[in-house]
């Protein structure tokens, strides 16, 4: 991990380097071991460097023929063996080639088509002056972040936009459409931020810049039509693993402590086993996290967590998850954030990130994908069999749905059989992916009154919110789609990009590399191409990794059905550790927010959760803590230049 910053006049206005270096020291916490920057005329480039690797494969600012090209990035490449190759770089130069250089030398052989050959996750920015282009690209799921803006005849970049804010003349404007769909719980667009004129390169996009024109075209996408045939379950149990055990091990760094985040459940479980396994032939611990909660015991999962750590060379450490308030570290997660977020639980990252920075780990592994990566349910495998008429499939998935659900077999078949039976009619075919649902303008406008009710209704007009809403729905798989297009979607949905940034940046607060190998392209892909049948089988989600752990994990956990829901000990933990601050936004007049939220309603969700003692679902609890969040986003005064302390 590391920082990445710089400037383009496009009016070809000598770079002020000054100016660069101010956006490089407002991401010092992104890179303590090294600063670098490049002015040329009307090009400046910085970075910020957090060793994780050897140090021939740093990435700083790189140059070639003579600064005829040059890079910087914020890069940890996976197929560096197989780009050398390619390059035909010799071995002993291989071992002094930083990833940055690889990408430089890509460039210089493939030109913008260097993107398409590389593996691992990155954003990177290179200087042609041959040419006088400038060339962007983000990593294919968006794990390092990238920030734009054009601006009196600039265009800046930077890995955060707190950098954009220190270089930009005048304040960045609040986007109001972004905080209506923040309040009305639902995001329309991969590329869109909470200032207005400050944009995100989406996930697997490039940019070229000229003084002339800019241009983003998306470079990757998943091909959802393409399904894999394999002889047998274990033939493709075999293949995830191999995939699995490349992923986790490609992201090792060949030296300094590592460790994994351990919850105890099947994917975190998993990572954790596969890391401790190739770090044994090190002779390397791995040093394992695990959030215990002494409260709410319904999520402490060290029974678990215990298992795994009992079979393997690992340094335990455990954190307290219920003895403070999710609000408690609010406004520094806010200043490295820079915008507001969704995720509940994001005070519990912050509290074990910090534990890993205080031992001096620099990179981490995180489970965070696994749901996504297989995705499939039993709504799907149920209409898949039957659109396909694969009635004794059907019924045994039936048979293993029933004894865990409240119905009965012929209430959960019904709707299935009428479908695809008495109510299918010439015009439906089986290869529909998109077949229409019984009332989908009625679940449209139900949603639409749900999401609106928090915002005040003189600005959900004014934002056109029902017709966001509408075009938001219509994006959307409806509940009868193909399963592999409906699991696209999910992979595809920019919550993902948005999620994965924001844990970077929180992370690089704590000077700590967080990895996400579940969401290796490698693994993306060939998950994404597996039959249904190898997510979801007889009620068992991950079907296929399941088996492929076979002899890995501990059986309690292979086998392992539910699943923790962590919600209830941060709703807990908000109630008894945080109700002074909530009621200073529920109950005061606020001018920060009175004119976005529905007071009333605002109140009304604060006192059902007073009244029942924070014993509230998830979806309250998320309403409930984003108004508390843009709360105080709006009411944030700090100088963007300081560090809250």
């Amino acid at each position: 991990m590391s920082a990445i910053f710089g400037v383009h006049s496009l009016d070809r206005r000598p770079v002020d380097a000054t100016l660069v270096a101010r956006m490089g020291e407002t991401l010092a916490h992104r890179g303590p071991d090294g600063a670098d920057l490049w002015c040329n005329g009307h090009v400046g480039l910085g970075h910020r460097l957090l060793s994780t690797a050897p140090h021939a494969h740093r990435n700083q600012i790189v140059s070639l023929r003579a600064e005829s090209l040059v890079i910087t990035a914020d890069a940890r490449l996976d197929n560096r063996a197989q780009l050398c190759d390619l390059l035909h770089i010799s071995p002993a130069e291989r071992s002094v080639t930083s990833d940055s250089h690889l990408i430089l030398l890509a460039y210089e052989r493939w030109g913008e088509g260097c993107v398409e050959k590389l593996l691992g996750d990155f954003a990177f920015v290179l200087w042609d002056a041959q040419q006088q282009v400038l060339f962007c690209a983000r990593d294919h799921m968006g794990v390092k972040p990238f920030y734009y803006t054009v601006c009196d005849g600039a265009f800046y970049w930077a890995s955060e936009i707190k950098a954009l804010r220190a270089a930009v003349p005048g304040p960045l404007r609040p986007n109001e459409a972004q905080i209506g769909l923040y309040l009305a719980g639902f995001m329309d667009g991969a590329a869109t931020t909470f200032f207005e004129e400050v944009y995100r390169l989406p996930a697997a996009h490039a940019i070229t810049v000229s003084s002339a024109q800019m241009h983003c075209r998306p470079y990757w996408q998943l091909d959802w039509q393409t399904e894999l045939k394999l002889s047998s379950n274990e033939a493709y149990a075999e293949a995830f693993l191999d995939l699995f055990r490349e992923a986790v091990e490609c992201r090792l760094p060949g030296a300094a402590d590592v460790g994994a985040f351990l919850s105890g459940g099947l994917d975190s479980s998993s990572v954790a086993c596969l890391a401790e396994l190739t770090l044994r032939d090190r002779n390397v611990p791995l040093h394992t996290f695990t959030t215990v909660y002494e409260t709410v015991t319904a999520c402490d999962e060290r029974q678990y967590s215990n298992l795994v750590l009992a079979q393997g060379n690992f340094v335990a450490n455990y954190l307290t998850g219920d003895a403070h308030s999710p609000l408690a570290d609010l406004e520094r997660m806010l200043y490295y954030a820079d915008e507001p977020f969704f995720a509940p639980g994001l005070s519990g990252a912050w509290q074990r990130l910090r534990a890993v920075g205080e031992q001096g780990i620099r990179v981490i592994f995180e489970g965070h994908g696994g749901d996504e990566l297989l995705y499939c349910t039993a709504r799907n495998r149920l209409h898949e069999s039957a659109r396909h008429g694969q009635w004794l499939t059907f019924g045994q998935e039936l048979h293993a749905v029933v004894p865990l659900s409240r119905a009965k077999a012929w209430q959960v078949a019904w709707p299935y059989l009428y479908h695809y039976t008495l109510g299918r009619t010439a015009s439906k075919r089986v290869s529909d992916k998109r077949s229409p649902s019984p009332h989908p303008s009625k679940r449209s406008e139900e949603g639409l009154r749900s999401s609106s009710a928090l915002l005040n209704p003189d600005f959900a007009r004014q934002i056109g919110l029902a017709d966001r809403y509408r075009a938001w729905q219509q994006s959307r798989p409806l509940p009868n789609a193909d399963a592999r297009f409906e699991h696209l979607s999910v992979l595809s949905d920019p919550g993902q990009a948005s999620a994965l940034e924001l844990l970077n940046k929180v992370a690089s607060a704590h000077q700590v590399d967080l990895v996400f190998p579940l969401f290796d392209k490698r693994l993306l892909e060939f998950c994404l191409s597996l039959p249904s049948s190898q997510k979801f089988a007889q009620n068992w989600d991950r079907i296929v990794m399941r088996r492929a752990m076979k002899g890995i994990l501990p059986l309690e956990i292979q086998w392992r059905r539910e699943k923790t829901e962590f919600s209830k000990s941060v709703a807990q933990s908000l109630f008894s550790f945080g109700g002074d601050r909530l009621q200073a936004v529920f109950r005061s007049p606020c001018a920060r927010t009175a004119q976005y939220v529905n007071q009333e309603k605002a109140e009304a969700i604060y006192d059902e959760f007073t009244t029942k003692q924070g014993n509230v679902g998830l979806d309250l609890l998320s309403t409930l803590l984003r108004v508390a969040i843009l709360d105080r986003w709006l009411g944030n005064a700090l100088p963007v230049s300081s560090v809250v302390a």
